[in-house]
């Protein structure tokens, strides 16, 4: 009998390992999402960042297999130092981003592939490609996209880009003002994200 419990005990224990999870806490104060947007047909654009609320990342058996964050919209600032109070008012409006009804954005991993980068340079980093749920506006659409983990799995970097008009921002687009060209905002908005683990 006691040899059987044990071997019970041991079977379960054994089984609780194979796929050992560990959460790992974003932090927020020293992780960073900035943004970037230009216009269609003259040079010239906006820059700033967004700050996160909270976040969390999975780890599974020693690699990022989910996890999510939730991005506190009413943070949004402009760094480029052009028009940047009236911009971030603007910003916040219905016309783009609506932060009064829709004052945080999510995103939540759902699929994280390991994979070596092919045509760069040697790194110390490992490389993943990340399919997502970005909700913007209360509107869930899937991206993906690429991200180096450096080598003490303490950061996770990526650079992408969206298309704003799938999330209802659109505000002087290619489709909407057409007849406007000069004032023609991209329909691009560049992410430059680095998220540092507690």
């Amino acid at each position: 009998m006691k040899k059987h419990i044990f071997t019970s005990i041991l079977l379960v224990y054994s089984l609780s390992t194979i796929h050992a999870q560990e959460i790992r806490k974003i932090d927020i104060e020293n992780s960073q999402v900035n943004w970037s947007s230009s216009y269609s047909f003259s040079f010239g654009g906006h820059e700033g960042y967004v700050k996160l609320k909270a976040g969390l990342l999975v780890i599974t058996d020693n690699k990022f297999t989910g996890g999510s964050f939730t991005i506190d919209m009413n943070s949004i600032a402009n760094t480029d130092g052009d028009y940047s109070q009236d911009l971030v008012d603007h910003l916040k409006s219905d016309d783009f981003f609506n932060t009064a009804e829709h004052p945080t954005a999510q995103l939540v991993i759902t699929n994280v592939k390991y994979h070596d980068r092919k045509n760069t340079p040697q790194s110390d980093k490992t490389f993943i490609r990340i399919d997502a749920n970005l909700t913007i506006k209360g509107i869930t659409h899937p991206i993906q996209f690429e991200a180096g983990i450096n080598a003490e799995g303490s950061q996770l970097d990526s650079k992408f880009k969206i298309d704003r008009t799938l999330w209802n921002v659109n505000f002087k687009s290619k489709g909407i003002g057409a007849r406007l060209k000069d004032g023609i905002i991209s329909d691009a908005i560049e992410f430059n994200i680095l998220l540092q683990l507690n």
